[in-house]
């Protein structure tokens, strides 16, 4: 592991993939376990990309503090926006490539039957695919489609272009920059909590407006980072409390009918307490099966909609299900989901992720990357 690897961070990044893929569990309709309607916790699993960000920005400010570099700003920046073309696009181009050749082939079959197809690629539909391949359906007002995840890491292209300006005038201790960095959060979450005239009322905002959801998050990690060192004064029993608190808050926060944007002050202190990975909660994270899915998260997150879709396509059309009592069904599709979505990911990270980001960094720095766990990966 680096020394620039927060294992708390890590783990806490699976276990948001893990969340995520939960909350995309519950549409579809059709009958739900006990635990998914007794709360509102599973539909409200959104707010953990709101986590993402927040989290995205720390690290990356966190990593990029560790880096003596003695290139120009002019070379520094291209190289950082590389590194994250590199971290993203493999994975990315990966997951839209066998999820178009599945329709494809799914449109071949059904027209070789003369049978109309459950899809098409009309106009509308390719158009998507267009702006998906190009990360550009967090900017554009349209239906979301595809692999709709991949508005998020669409979202952080704007982050990632800001990043190495805000980042220089952080580090000076410049304040006009922690306050100009405080107005998008301030500003967008204000909006969203009295927003209701606008009709604006939650975070579940993904294509149009996805992208100022991704800075304000972003931002917060970064505004997070320059305030590290509060959280390196306490001693292990506050850090403990904390965290403790942090953990049990973001429990209420998703149970209870609050604005969404009143969470992320609780992210914000679970991402500080955690930071210096000591205290209770940092310990029992320190487990390498939450590790491992911290190290292919980013998998986790763009593959299992694409999972859901393949196998939702014929999981729909096995007719014996019918006879097995609803709530047996659906366990078994959540854990084959899980199942199917987690050793996907491990393949994709092997061979994808490190895969392509290795030979991105041959191509463009003339030789080997830095480790995949310095290089945090988005939502």
């Amino acid at each position: 592991m680096s020394a620039a690897h927060i294992r708390s961070h890590a783990s806490l990044r699976g276990i948001a993939a893990i969340l995520v893929v939960m909350y995309h569990l519950q549409y579809g309709g059709g009958y739900h376990l006990i635990f998914e309607n007794y709360t509102s916790i599973p539909t409200r699993l959104y707010l953990f990309v709101d986590f993402f960000f927040i989290l995205s920005g720390f690290i990356l400010c966190h990593v990029s503090y560790r880096v003596n570099s003695k290139l120009s700003f002019a070379n520094s920046y291209m190289l950082f926006i590389k590194a994250r073309v590199a971290r993203l696009y493999p994975l990315h181009l990966f997951c839209l490539a066998y999820l178009l050749l599945f329709q494809l082939a799914i449109i071949l079959f059904y027209s070789i039957f003369h049978r109309v197809a459950p899809f098409t690629l009309d106009f509308q539909i390719t158009y998507g695919l267009i702006a998906q391949v190009l990360l550009l359906n967090a900017y554009l007002p349209i239906q979301p489609m595809w692999n709709i995840p991949t508005w998020s890491i669409s979202a952080e292209v704007s982050a990632y272009l800001f990043f190495p300006f805000a980042f220089v005038t952080l580090i000076n201790n410049n304040k006009l920059s922690l306050i100009l960095l405080s107005v998008v959060p301030l500003f967008f979450y204000l909006t969203i909590i009295f927003g209701e005239s606008i009709g604006l009322h939650s975070l579940d905002i993904t294509v149009g407006l996805g992208w100022i959801r991704c800075l304000a998050g972003f931002f917060t990690g970064m505004i997070l980072f320059s305030f590290r060192a509060i959280f390196v004064k306490i001693g292990n029993f506050g850090l403990s409390a904390l965290q403790i608190i942090a953990a049990t808050a973001v429990l209420l926060g998703l149970a209870l009918p609050i604005s969404d944007p009143l969470i992320i002050p609780v992210f914000v202190l679970l991402i500080g307490s955690t930071w210096p990975d000591r205290g209770i909660l940092a310990s029992a994270l320190n487990v390498k099966p939450l590790l491992w899915l911290g190290e292919i998260s980013y998998s986790i997150y763009l593959n299992h909609v694409c999972v859901v879709n393949i196998l939702g396509f014929f999981w729909s059309r096995i007719r014996v299900l019918d006879e097995f009592h609803p709530s047996a069904v659906r366990l078994t599709w959540i854990i084959l989901v899980y199942s199917v979505t987690i050793l996907l990911s491990w393949w994709t990270y092997q061979y994808v992720e490190r895969g392509g980001r290795q030979w991105l960094g041959r191509r463009w720095a003339s030789g080997p990357v830095a480790p995949i766990t310095t290089s945090p990966p988005a939502p």
